[in-house]
């Protein structure tokens, strides 16, 4: 499946699937842009999965900044995910990963108001009922609001430095309240690997190190993760990419 989308120089940006089963075993979202009648040499990858996990249904559109931005789905077994990233003059950045409670998440779809504002839309399944999700991400934070919570000052701020890391990460974390609190590491199938905070917390900034390593005290593997602060009703969550 291809999406197409135009810039404001006239450039034709296309969005794709890409896999190959052998010798890689991969599979990738990528992009590419025609200038004229000449495409760019090497096309661009927006994320890559191990040929299993199928990431799937890409779309694309590109905001009044010319920033560029990409949404798919990442199946899993019973559980799907959305994630989403944009292309800002040379630099790619994480929105989130979207983890959603539901048997199917699938066919995201990107789209902008008439203020520039960036959402990402999706179907998803649970049970016997389905619907529509709408999460709003525009580019300024590596967060996307938890679907249909009005926007409200924010209740937790959430950063990791640095991002990419290896071997340690610091993760800094705000509140504007004070309850119960935790803080989980999750890889991008949603399965958690650490619980670095399980507390009462007042409010105020705390600084929480990750040294990589899995509940076990095993070093966990170079790629995405996803660390999640929750307090109380509300929750954040943010990538992290460990490199080896």
């Amino acid at each position: 499946m291809m999406q197409f989308a135009n810039d404001s120089s006239g450039k034709v940006w296309i969005c794709y699937r890409f896999y190959s089963y052998h010798p890689y075993d991969i599979d990738q979202i990528k992009i590419n842009y025609a200038d004229g009648d000449t495409w760019a040499e090497t096309p661009m990858v927006v994320a890559s999965y191990p040929i299993d996990d199928m990431c799937n249904f890409p779309d694309i559109i590109i905001d009044d900044a010319d920033k560029v931005w990409v949404t798919w789905e990442v199946p899993n077994n019973n559980q799907n995910y959305i994630s989403a990233r944009y292309y800002d003059h040379g630099i790619w950045s994480d929105t989130s990963f979207v983890s959603v409670d539901a048997e199917r998440a699938g066919y995201p779809n990107i789209t902008k108001d008439n203020s520039d504002h960036i959402f990402c839309m999706w179907f998803g399944t649970s049970g016997m009922e389905s619907g529509f999700y709408v999460n709003h991400c525009d580019a300024g934070s590596n967060a996307i609001e938890e679907p249909n919570m009005p926007i409200e000052e924010p209740y937790i701020h959430l950063s990791a430095y640095p991002n990419p890391f290896h071997p340690v990460t610091c993760i800094n974390f705000s509140l504007n309240k004070e309850g119960y609190t935790t803080l989980k590491i999750f890889n991008i199938k949603g399965q958690l690997i650490k619980t670095l905070v399980n507390e009462y917390k007042r409010k105020g900034d705390y600084s929480i190190l990750w040294d990589g390593k899995n509940k076990d005290g095993k070093e966990v593997s170079s790629g995405i993760y996803l660390y999640r602060v929750q307090v109380e009703n509300h929750c954040v969550t943010r990538s992290l990419n460990l490199v080896k």
